[in-house]
């Protein structure tokens, strides 16, 4: 089942707000989740988030520097447009894309989970 053009703004608009919004993890993090909510077709929220970690003294600011290669972006993109393309049209849903990568900074793991809202109007 292809729907090539009910989900293409959707998956455009997600990749520019990863660039965008959730920079620092696809950038610096060999494995992260990265959030949506989707209403009327189109991407309402992002959920980007910061992490402390105790280090035996403090609590800091988790940063790292292994993330993707603009090669392993590219792939990544390519992975969640090919989704979203063959995916029946989203009117309201949460989406969840996770990764991880192995230590070539390739994808190692991929999903995606599209959690749609049903909304029922009783009188």
């Amino acid at each position: 089942m292809s729907n090539n053009t009910n989900n293409a703004y959707l998956a455009m608009r997600i990749q520019s707000i990863i660039l965008e919004e959730y920079k620092n993890e696809v950038n610096g993090k060999p494995k992260a989740t990265l959030k949506f909510f989707v209403r009327d077709k189109v991407v309402q929220k992002a959920f980007p988030k910061d992490v402390f970690t105790f280090t035996g003294e403090d609590m800091v600011l988790e940063r790292a520097r292994d993330g993707m290669t603009p090669a392993t972006k590219k792939v990544f993109f390519k992975l969640i447009e090919r989704v979203l393309h063959n995916y029946k049209k989203i009117d309201y849903a949460h989406i969840a894309i996770s990764y991880e990568l192995n230590a070539e900074r390739s994808i190692e793991d991929m999903r995606i989970e599209i959690e749609e809202e049903k909304h029922y109007k009783y009188s």
